[in-house]
């Protein structure tokens, strides 16, 4: 179940990290975290803690983002924070971003969320909202359902595959392809 900042705010409830703790704290790590703050292209407005839940060892929290853009419009996202405590977000923010700028964004059929940015001194990666339906979702329809999102989710697998990550070897680099 979900847990909302409200539910942090408890005396039995583990201390609230600075990830999500007050207005300030959020704005820094966006500022810091995310290029388009630092180079002064978006001007950062607010952003409002939706949910917080924990997914294995690390907590996820949705934000909602209000930014201007370096054209001055006012600008909403839905962001996630993976809160990872350690240096591992690193590698999943330089390949989200990779994957985003090699096209696996809308309106291409296949995609990753957007990577907003990485933030090592409180170890969060900051991410768009993934699109759409997860696979697993497909596993309680009917058989063709099933079967059309699988075959989706295995052309998914072999474009990612096809795509060069920097710091990621790709274990078919022999020439071969999955097919």
């Amino acid at each position: 179940m979900a847990r909302t900042i409200k539910d942090f705010d408890q005396p039995d409830s583990p201390p609230i990290a600075p990830q999500f703790a007050g207005e300030e704290e959020r704005a820094r790590l966006f500022r810091t975290a995310v290029p388009e703050f630092q180079s002064g292209q978006w001007t950062f407005d607010d952003c409002e803690v939706l949910e917080i839940r924990k997914q294995r060892k690390k907590r996820i929290v949705h934000y909602r983002l209000s930014y201007r853009d370096e054209a001055g419009e006012s600008k909403t996202a839905e962001v996630i924070g993976k809160v990872y405590g350690s240096d591992r977000g690193a590698m999943a923010f330089g390949v989200l971003r990779d994957l985003w700028e090699s096209g696996f964004r809308a309106p291409m059929g296949y995609r990753v969320p957007r990577a907003y940015g990485y933030s090592s001194a409180e170890g969060t990666l900051l991410q768009g909202m993934a699109e759409g339906r997860d696979w697993a979702g497909s596993l309680e329809r009917d058989p063709p359902a099933l079967r059309w999102a699988s075959e989706r989710a295995a052309e998914w697998l072999v474009a990612l595959q096809r795509v060069v990550v920097s710091g990621y070897e790709n274990p078919t680099t022999d020439g071969s392809e999955v097919e």
